[in-house]
């Protein structure tokens, strides 16, 4: 099991559709095909999500999510709409914030 220092929270904001939208322009792009040939219930191997690709649309999808992902994300739910449906629903720790003030700047 993962541990996270940050809080946790349901996803917010971003609702089923939302994702879904989002994994199949992902999947569309990757895989060089049009929105309308990617089929929600085919395994994301089928759009061409090796391992390497996997890591970078997983830290994509947290970026856009604005929450922290298992690295394993996309082998935990296999599909476009078994990972949106379970989503929404999972309680993930906030990322941290990208840019923070350096120690010397804290005192000023």
């Amino acid at each position: 099991m993962t541990t996270y220092e940050n809080p946790i929270e349901v996803v917010p904001a971003r609702d089923r559709g939302a994702i879904e939208e989002w994994l199949v322009d992902k999947m569309a792009s990757i895989a060089n095909l049009s929105r309308d040939e990617v089929d929600v219930g085919r395994p994301f191997a089928d759009f061409q999500l090796d391992s390497s690709v996997a890591v970078s649309v997983t830290n994509q999808l947290s970026v856009w999510l604005d929450r922290e992902l298992p690295i394993t994300l996309f082998w935990e739910y296999p599909t476009i709409a078994v990972l949106a449906g379970a989503l929404p629903g999972l309680a993930l720790p906030l990322r941290e914030a990208t840019h923070q003030p350096s120690a010397s700047r804290l005192g000023q």
